[in-house]
């Protein structure tokens, strides 16, 4: 069980390719050893891979994450939905099975909610290494977010040594927010009108009001700033 309340929950939000000429080295073709050794894990990686884990098109990224708790030194998994926008934190319970072969690490997880020890529920997910930088992975909704599973709509997943947030918020999180917060603050402003009428008072329209549209711009803007800021920092999980 972790210390503190952030590392026991779901972090929800309101939001050089080379060209070479002349001769070919004969080392530069891979055997097939070298091309089979490259879609399997190695005993270090089964423990708990490297590095981030992303994909543009399905707006999604995890990685694993080394933190302090009562049992010790933890590795969890940081899952993010950057078009909801979600982050969720989950700790590996098993891995069912070592991939000797080319086949998928298969993992099993228990994600972390603010009922921890009410939380029974295990998912398990496969991670298909393709290249050294490749990897395919399922994604499926659940009632607890969209996770990583045996089955559901695979995506092509790229491992990189730096955190995709910053390129997949501007991708996909600021304008999900942005939409967001445009229609909260509209019916804010709209039930404020409404009122300002039924009181008798003598207001301008907030729909063709350009002060007040200017306004719901630049409170929507500063909202999606902050959220994009707050996603960035729960994903890399700087609590």
């Amino acid at each position: 069980m972790f210390k503190t309340n952030a590392k026991r929950r779901h972090l929800f939000l309101v939001a050089a390719a080379t060209l070479s000429l002349g001769f070919v080295s004969l080392a530069s073709h891979p055997t097939q050893t070298q091309a089979a050794s490259s879609k399997t894990f190695s005993a270090s990686q089964t423990a708990g891979l490297t590095g981030y884990y992303s994909s543009t098109k399905a707006g999604y990224a995890f990685h694993w994450k080394y933190l302090q708790s009562s049992k010790g030194i933890q590795r969890v998994l940081i899952f993010g939905d950057f078009k909801k926008p979600t982050v969720m934190v989950a700790v590996p319970t098993k891995l069912l099975a070592k991939a000797k072969t080319s086949a998928p690490l298969n993992l099993r997880l228990r994600p972390l909610t603010q009922r921890e020890s009410s939380q029974k529920q295990n998912y398990s997910f496969y991670i298909k290494k393709q290249s050294a930088t490749q990897f395919t992975v399922k994604l499926k909704s659940y009632s607890t977010g969209k996770l990583p599973s045996t089955s559901g709509t695979a995506y092509r997943f790229t491992r990189t040594s730096s955190s995709p947030a910053t390129k997949l918020t501007n991708e996909w999180t600021r304008d999900a927010l942005t939409k967001t917060y445009t229609k909260q603050v509209n019916a804010n402003v709209e039930k404020q009108y409404q009122e300002a009428l039924a009181a008798g008072k003598k207001v301008a329209d907030p729909k063709t009001d350009a002060t007040t549209q200017a306004k719901i711009k630049s409170t929507v803007d500063s909202a999606a700033d902050k959220g994009v800021k707050q996603v960035i920092k729960n994903f890399n999980y700087n609590v």
